[in-house]
């Protein structure tokens, strides 16, 4: 089965690994059965997999894209829907096409809104948000980790699930502890 997905650059592996990683301790952070957080990981893992059909040369810009580069940016999750749609479990493959939209309905590529977004998928943006801002980037170094409490805090329960935003901010600060 993995010969069927398409091969993400080392930076896009790098983050989806990262992202997948956050994501399951959030789930298990939330209670989560094992079964469930062994989807969350596979739909973390493969939330950027639509960007294969992005070219390289947009998103390897270090630069703000320009509307119709981020246009297409915007495709990647349907793209990734597509690419994934009878090849995982349906709750899968739609975390994936949903994992950019917002909890203000502000988001895309549907504009869904609160619970009409899947649990899952609200999980992936926050790790993935977390991820864009603690790592370095092609368009964009490396934030300390205080930059992400306070991107996750100021848009709990506006660009992020409240709840999720609440799990992470309990994962981070354990792990910081840890580290420590």
């Amino acid at each position: 089965m993995t010969s069927s997905f398409p091969i993400l650059s080392e930076d896009l592996a790098g983050h989806s690994a990262r992202t997948a990683s956050l994501a399951v301790e959030i789930s298990v952070e939330l209670g989560f059965r094992s079964e469930q957080q062994r989807m969350v990981w596979m739909a973390a893992h493969l939330h950027d997999v639509g960007k294969v059909k992005i070219p390289d040369s947009i998103l390897n810009l270090p630069r703000s894209l320009t509307g119709s580069e981020e246009t297409q940016v915007r495709k990647h999750p349907e793209f990734g829907f597509m690419i994934l749609d009878g090849l995982v479990a349906p709750e899968i493959a739609r975390a994936v096409l949903c994992h950019h939209e917002r909890i203000d309905g502000l988001g895309y590529p549907f504009g869904l809104a609160g619970e009409r977004i899947p649990r899952m998928a609200r999980i992936i943006a926050v790790a993935d948000a977390v991820d864009a801002i603690v790592s370095d980037r092609v368009y964009q170094e490396a934030q300390p980790m205080a930059v992400a409490f306070y991107e996750l805090t100021t848009h709990a329960g506006t660009q992020f699930d409240e709840l999720v935003v609440d799990a992470a901010l309990r994962v981070l600060a354990h792990d910081l502890v840890a580290v420590a």
